[in-house]
């Protein structure tokens, strides 16, 4: 490289800012124990790298294209090929290998993110040169009301017996929506997204008894006619509480979206709510508290792209629908033993998740009280929340299809008997149980000393093929149709 060359790299160095720097990550390792890719990003940061996931295996896809807004089925493990975390250091990042070396776009730590200087010159024997700045956190110690959670008082779908013991793993099912203008002009706006969301999921692996993650079923982006149907205005400002109200009313008459969880509006708009004679534009999010699986299940909140602001305001509204009050808030009257968060450790100065105060690492953090609403409130789901089935849900009521179009069989017995994570459908099925347009699901038991199976009988969907190719089952019956 000659001296002009690298005078200009030079050049272009000394105009980052104090907060910025300059890096070229290097893949040390491919593979070490445990699987993990060793990536040194500086001297004083690596990265031991895992393949994450944040899709479920089939995803409704629909809006980021100028030509086609139709919701299509996409296969989310593809989608995702290129997505890695540190759970470690919270790190969630999009990785793809070429000639060059690496390339790294996301979130470093939870105060730093990363992104490639595509168009700034290579110096040889360096690598890809990237960029790593401080995450802004949005600016909630400055606002006197930045984000709003109403009470769900309408009739809680819980269980009869509420002392029974949760689930060891929460899955929440989550459907994540756009508004018209959000990252409209951004690049890569999808691969940001499964990042930002990525670690939104990272954010949950501190909670346990139970454990929670949360898996995103479809994306859309709402054209600007749907948004005039969800969107009302004051001054200019989205009035927050109305618009969620209309966008549950949206979602309910609309059934191409389908029953996930929750859903979740990035909106590219600022949110702003009435307060008394005043309207508040400090305002950065709201969800109604407790409404996973529930009446009023939907949250929005604000993010710029590129920024990553919008972790901590989704993980801030998704625990909001998992059960959690603000911190030093007194407990949900409507819930059953709901303890609320006014316990010392859990102060609102302390500055966990469920505060606006900015003060250290706790920011990034919940509460023990909030830990503890969640697991009160997530004893209180049904079965049928529990489950993990919103493929199966949607193809089943999809239009012109019969189930067993799309029959999953893993899914289908996974989603009946949520109970039994080892639960599977045997291939090939008994051709006479088919002939009667009946299926089994199975399960490995080693009671007794020795090897054996449980079977679990169900009948076939409508549309199954039972015999040949051609033969399908309706009503009960295996016939040609």
């Amino acid at each position: 490289m000659n001296i002009v060359k690298i005078f200009l790299i030079l050049h272009r160095l000394s105009y980052i800012s104090p907060e910025e720097a300059i890096v070229f990550p290097r893949l040390l390792q491919e593979r070490s124990e445990g699987g993990k890719q060793i990536v040194l990003v500086n001297k004083d940061l690596h990265l031991e790298l895992q393949k994450a996931s944040i899709l479920a295996e089939t995803v409704l896809i629909g809006g980021f294209s100028e030509r086609n807004f139709a919701l299509k089925m996409k296969n989310g493990t593809e989608l995702e090929e290129n997505l890695y975390e540190d759970r470690d250091k919270f790190a969630s990042v999009i990785m793809i290998k070429n000639e060059e070396g690496i390339t790294l776009e996301g979130i470093l730590t939870e105060q730093l993110k990363i992104e490639p200087l595509t168009m700034m010159q290579r110096m040889s024997g360096k690598g890809i040169p990237h960029r790593i700045s401080r995450i802004e956190l949005p600016p909630l110690a400055m606002a006197s009301y930045s984000d709003l959670a109403f009470k769900n008082t309408s009739k809680l779908r819980v269980l009869e017996n509420r002392q029974a013991a949760s689930a060891p793993l929460i899955v929440c099912e989550l459907f994540i929506l756009l508004d018209s203008v959000y990252g409209i002009t951004f690049p890569n706006l999808f691969t940001y997204l499964i990042a930002l969301l990525n670690a939104v999921k990272l954010r949950f692996t501190l909670v346990s008894d139970p454990f929670v993650t949360i898996r995103i079923v479809g994306m859309y982006r709402l054209t600007y006619q749907e948004e005039s149907l969800v969107y009302s205005y004051s001054l200019g400002y989205v009035l927050a509480e109305q618009s969620l109200r209309n966008l549950y009313g949206f979602l309910r008459q609309r059934p191409i979206f389908g029953n996930p969880d929750f859903f979740y509006l990035f909106s590219g708009r600022d949110l702003a709510q009435v307060n008394g004679q005043n309207l508040d534009i400090t305002l950065m999010g709201m969800t109604f508290i407790a409404v996973m699986c529930g009446f009023n299940n939907v949250g929005i909140g604000e993010d710029k792209p590129g920024t990553y602001q919008g972790v901590r305001v989704t993980a801030h509204e998704l625990a909001h629908a998992f059960g959690c009050v603000h911190d030093g808030e007194g407990p949900l009257a409507h819930i059953p033993n709901h303890p609320g968060s006014k316990f010392p450790e859990c102060a609102w100065e302390h500055g966990y998740m469920m505060s606006y105060i900015e003060k250290d690492t706790k920011t990034f953090h919940f509460s023990p009280c909030c830990k503890l609403q969640m697991k009160v409130y997530f004893r209180l789901l049904l079965p049928d929340c529990l489950a993990i089935k919103f493929r199966y849900d949607y193809l089943i009521n999809s239009e012109n299809k019969l189930p067993g179009d799309y029959f999953d069989g893993n899914l289908f017995c996974k989603t009946h008997h949520p109970s039994l994570p080892s639960i599977f459908y045997p291939q090939p099925q008994d051709p006479l149980d088919l002939l009667q347009c009946k299926i089994q699901c199975r399960v490995r038991t080693d009671a007794y000393g020795y090897g054996g199976y449980i079977f679990y009988p169900h009948f076939a969907p409508e549309g199954l093929t039972c015999y040949g190719e051609r033969a399908t089952c309706r009503h009960g019956e295996c016939r040609f149709w």
